[in-house]
């Protein structure tokens, strides 16, 4: 099993913590992870993520056993630079469907297949369909659409046994936040290979949603992309979620200094 990323790399972020690492670091985890076939538990935190561990102590402890949480919104990583000031700030976060990107061309240059995890069928259709425009010599071990309701926790066993008789060597869950941290904290560890909750990215590389404008990603407003793009769905997340991660953020700073 691979150790978590050292203590002095990482810092708590409203509860949460989230490792201060860079694509390539995280990337280079990952494939080498796959190449040993060790488990390797990564989550892409964002402020959605951070509050949801915070309103719940399970999905919290099973956040916290991960071997990488990356720093995927930029509020995140804003918080990660004030919070240790003396280190080198980190110059880009480590946006999910970024990553996944990058992880799939990293996969196909060391020949390792990849399965792919959620969503529907018709969009992980599309999503395979994406991948191979990036890469025609990705390897697909396999794709499933396991559902988003009881179902998903019904077959989660049988579903972790496809997965492994698949011959895959990293697998990539687009559950939604926090199934996909629940089923990659709990099955993922009797894997024994990569599990990488990717967030929106099966939905944006698959076309079904728009992604922000890059300049909107860097201010941080992607939030409100997404929420005018998909205002019944996300104003409920964002209107509870964003004040108050603001008002804790602020607290942790301020403590941290008086």
């Amino acid at each position: 099993m691979m150790a978590a990323v050292a203590a002095k790399d990482s810092s708590r972020v409203v509860g949460l913590r989230v490792d201060r690492v860079s694509y390539e670091r995280a990337v280079d985890r990952i494939i080498e992870a796959a190449r040993s076939g060790d488990m390797l538990r990564v989550a892409a935190a964002n402020v959605h993520v951070v509050m949801e561990a915070r309103a719940d102590p399970t999905l919290a402890m099973l956040l916290s056993e991960f071997e990488l949480v990356v720093a995927d919104g930029q509020p995140i990583r804003w918080m990660l630079d004030a919070l240790r000031q003396r280190a080198p700030r980190l110059t880009e976060r480590v946006y999910g469907p970024e990553l996944m990107r990058r992880v799939c061309h990293a996969a196909a240059d060391a020949g390792l297949a990849v399965y792919l995890f959620g969503a529907t069928d018709h969009t992980l259709e599309r999503l395979e369909q994406q991948l191979k425009t990036w890469r025609d010599d990705l390897i697909i071990a396999g794709r499933h659409a396991p559902g988003f309701g009881d179902e998903l926790w019904a077959s989660a066993q049988q579903d972790a046994e496809r997965i492994r008789s698949s011959g895959a060597q990293l697998l990539l869950v687009g559950l939604g936040c926090p199934r996909q941290e629940r089923w990659v904290g709990v099955h993922g560890q009797t894997l024994n290979i990569p599990c990488l909750a990717v967030g929106a990215a099966f939905d944006l590389w698959a076309g079904n949603k728009p992604m922000a404008p890059p300049w909107m990603q860097r201010a941080g407003l992607e939030w409100a992309f997404r929420l005018a793009n998909e205002p019944r769905r996300t104003f409920r997340r964002y209107a509870w979620h964003n004040p108050r991660f603001i008002a804790l953020a602020l607290a942790q700073l301020l403590s941290r200094r008086g």
